[in-house]
């Protein structure tokens, strides 16, 4: 519901800061800070935070755990953030404004796939709270990976399908060029987002410092072939070395979780429906008719599979909603 909030505050104080006074850069700094402030009012008292307020109490010990939980995640986030930005910088540097303004109009559509990314997270950090003593967390959290996964890869395909109707929307005069690189941009974010799912386990088990070197490799990755390759591919060196950037961060955290948490994966399942989705981005980016035609089937194809697959546990999900709203 924050996440809502400050959705809501952003547009309403952009259009006010920009369009009305007409701020410019500094009015849209200004929405984003309002905005964040609206949504931390609405926590404060929604959640009914004031009556956990203590004075003159020593909180030594609970302050030291928080900063050992919560340090790791600032420098994590700001390495994040780094990380996503260089991009831009390295296009800006070696290239021109122009083209620099391209890519980051085009990005910001992959804000659609994160949107649902963040209600996840927010979502399944509540219930890691609830699970995290009991002995079947693992299978529970093998469980949540199948149908996160699912949704994210039926998602992400229908999001492709439609990715030429949204540039059509959203990218106007100049910036309706950059549409080309759009299913690949849309295709990195779910990537992103698939996997962030064991980025959770990090936050789950309060190894935050863990979450650390993962953003350090993909910082890495992401800057090396960024200067590489910007001269020669311009934007789609950019996107290939976020791509390659996501994909190693996965890689370290499949890995690494292992040592502490035991998560089934549907590899079988998982990395086809990838590769079919990657066929789609082929099939968009030649921009023709039959390309458009050949990426819907392909999506028809992801749903498909994930139905017959996850039949049963659909069915389930179904049944305890049916079940809540009878109740109501």
């Amino acid at each position: 519901m924050s996440g809502i909030i400050n959705a809501v505050f952003l547009a309403v104080f952009s259009f006010l800061f920009l369009v009305v006074f007409k701020f410019n850069v500094e009015g849209y700094l200004l929405a984003i800070a309002f905005s964040y402030i609206s949504s931390i009012i609405f926590l404060f008292f929604n959640g009914h935070l004031y009556q956990d307020l203590k004075f003159n109490t020593s909180l030594s010990i609970v302050m030291s755990e928080m900063l050992k939980y919560c340090m790791p995640l600032i420098i994590y986030n700001v390495g994040y953030w780094l990380t996503t930005m260089s991009g831009r910088y390295i296009l800006l540097w070696n290239t021109n404004a122009s083209t620099a303004g391209i890519y980051a109009a085009v990005i910001k559509m992959a804000s659609v796939i994160n949107m649902m990314q963040q209600a996840f997270y927010a979502a399944f950090q509540l219930n890691t709270s609830r699970e995290y003593n009991s002995s079947e967390k693992e299978l529970y959290f093998s469980n949540v990976f199948k149908l996160y996964a699912s949704g994210i890869l039926i998602f992400g395909s229908l999001i492709l399908c439609i990715s030429p109707l949204l540039a059509k929307i959203t990218l106007k005069n100049e910036f309706y060029s950059a549409r080309i690189y759009l299913p690949l941009i849309l295709f990195i974010a779910i990537i992103d987002c698939l996997f962030c799912f064991f980025k959770t386990m990090y936050t789950t088990y309060k190894l935050t410092k863990k979450a650390v070197p993962s953003m350090l490799i993909g910082a890495v990755v992401n800057i090396i072939v960024c200067l590489l390759t910007v001269r020669s591919l311009g934007i789609w060196g950019i996107c290939i070395a976020s791509f390659l950037c996501y994909i190693s961060q996965a890689i370290y955290r499949v890995f690494d979780i292992q040592k502490f948490v035991f998560i089934k994966c549907d590899w079988k399942v998982i990395v086809p429906c990838i590769l079919v989705l990657f066929l789609q981005v082929l099939c968009l980016t030649r921009e023709i008719t039959a390309g458009t035609i050949m990426a819907c089937l392909l999506a028809v194809t992801v749903i498909v599979v994930n139905i017959k697959i996850y039949h049963n546990e659909l069915l389930l999900i179904v049944c305890k909603v049916r079940r809540k709203f009878d109740k109501k």
